[in-house]
């Protein structure tokens, strides 16, 4: 099972092909502008602005350790600080240290220990499905209401 949730994670982390979408921008009769992802039903004049996703993830995950005591450490390509959410599914036999789930704020162009997990039971086998969620920028201690 450990192998399996390892496979699913290099496939995940892959460099993936950039996609290009277009977006079409254009000026009604009221003079409003309009950006949209399909093309104005009427005869106007419009501009076409293709738009192309990054080619590869910016969030590297990656294990480190032994494979009876993994550590997962995360590298934060972005310029900016990335809140991480890391959690464990079908846990069987897992510990970790510290605790799952786990939310960290990792700084741009840092590296950062998230994760070290191991067998609860040394003398039985362990499997794991590591599971990970990001946003750009820090948690805010106060709402965006409250800042108006």
């Amino acid at each position: 099972m450990c192998m399996t949730m390892l496979a699913w994670l290099a496939a995940a982390l892959l460099p993936t092909a950039a996609t290009a979408d277009s977006i079409y921008k254009y000026q009604d009769e009221n003079g409003i502008w309009h950006f949209t992802d399909r093309p104005p039903d009427r005869e106007i004049p419009f501009e076409t602005i293709i738009t192309q996703a990054e080619p590869e993830p910016r969030l590297h995950l990656r294990q480190t350790g032994t494979k009876f005591e993994p550590i997962y450490v995360l590298f934060n390509d972005f310029w900016g600080p990335v809140e991480v959410e890391l959690s464990i599914r079908e846990a069987v036999n897992v510990l970790s240290e510290p605790q799952l789930p786990l939310r960290a704020v990792v700084p741009g162009q840092t590296e950062q220990v998230l994760v070290g997990l191991g067998a609860l039971d040394t003398s039985r086998g362990f499997g794991y499905q590591l599971m990970m969620k990001s946003v750009p920028g820090k948690p805010m201690s106060q709402s965006v209401a409250d800042l108006v």
